[in-house]
């Protein structure tokens, strides 16, 4: 295992856990009104990360937070190595 693997698979595991990451429709995340909040999937939140405010920080260190932005390809080819399931193990159809 790579050392970005290493990485990459505590960051995951960590997400995994989590299931679900809460959007913020209109980028503010101060604006906790129900119709302002969206559940969206592991693979939709990396996808649009830099246009989306999406809560996948949670439990994560800064460091991993820094690390996930600059390494997103790195994490997709991850995703789809070690965990081809992983939409449907977040009850994605």
């Amino acid at each position: 295992m790579t050392k970005d693997d290493e990485k990459i698979s505590k960051i995951v595991g960590k997400w995994l856990r989590q299931e679900r990451f809460i959007r913020f429709i209109d980028g503010d995340t101060h604006n906790v009104a129900v119709t302002n909040l969206g559940y969206v999937y592991l693979e939709d939140a990396l996808e649009n990360i830099d246009t989306w405010v999406v809560y996948w920080g949670l439990h994560l260190t800064q460091d991993e937070i820094r690390y996930v932005r600059e390494n997103v390809a790195k994490i997709f080819d991850y995703l789809y190595r070690k965990h081809p399931d992983h939409k449907k193990d977040q009850g994605a159809e």
